[in-house]
């Protein structure tokens, strides 16, 4: 896995509670602090965030970035719930040829997919990859507890070949006092990470699922809120909506 041109951006899809937005700071120190480096991050997520949808949009560079906070052509997507792939239209800006990363307990072919993404996958050439992080994380006692396995993924994905040492201090720093068992236990997530990446050769195929964008309230629930006209608002002009 590389990225391909000299702005590498990447987009993590995560939820609230699983420590990917966390990952992404992490992963932004690590690089930032290289004198050689610039980076840039911007972080959506519902105001409550345990349990909601948290988005990380990641730039880095050997110049000083002058982009917009959403990244717009990512060379590498992550996605922590493999339910979000039916649920919304999220690979639109992934770029030709990129990466896709699932975190899921089966394989592609058991995850639905709806048709925007499918398309998506199939008219960009992107390469995909299954992990079940969730299952590293209970084998080492560790349940839910994910964001480590990507944080080594996404190192080594950055080009730091010593991303076990540079997470062997992290870990130490941040679980030392909660004893032995949980700085190996960690270690031990780091250390089958990239090993358990699965890249995905089978045929793309259409799962005839589409995101319902039928209202506005549907519309609002997929994720597309930002793309309703004014117009559509008229009905809801005094702020009030329907419960349920």
């Amino acid at each position: 896995i590389k990225f391909e041109s000299d702005t590498q951006e990447l987009v993590i899809y995560g939820y609230g509670s699983d420590g990917m937005v966390g990952t992404s700071k992490d992963l932004l120190n690590v690089v930032g602090s290289l004198d050689d480096r610039y980076v840039q991050g911007y972080f959506s997520y519902d105001s409550k965030k345990s349990g909601g949808v948290t988005v990380s949009n990641l730039r880095f560079d050997t110049k000083v970035i002058d982009a917009p906070y959403f990244c717009t052509r990512p060379s590498v997507m992550v996605v922590t719930k493999d339910i979000y792939l039916s649920k919304y239209n999220i690979l639109d800006v992934i770029e030709e040829n990129g990466t896709l990363i699932i975190n899921t307990n089966g394989t592609y072919d058991d995850i639905v997919v709806n048709d925007f993404n499918t398309k998506c996958i199939k008219d960009k050439n992107v390469k995909v990859y299954t992990i079940d992080a969730e299952g590293i994380a209970l084998r080492n006692n560790l349940k839910g507890k994910i964001s480590m396995i990507f944080e080594a993924i996404l190192l080594k994905l950055l080009g730091f070949d010593n991303y076990k040492e540079i997470l062997a201090v992290n870990i130490d720093k941040k679980f030392g006092l909660k004893g032995k068992d949980i700085v190996d236990n960690n270690i031990a997530c780091v250390n089958e990470a990239l090993e358990n990446l699965v890249l995905y050769n089978g045929e793309i195929n259409f799962d005839n699922v589409n995101v319902n964008t039928e209202d506005v309230i549907s519309t609002i629930d997929s994720r597309l809120g930002d793309s309703l006209p004014v117009s559509k608002l008229v009905d809801y002009k005094n702020g009030s909506f329907p419960c349920g």
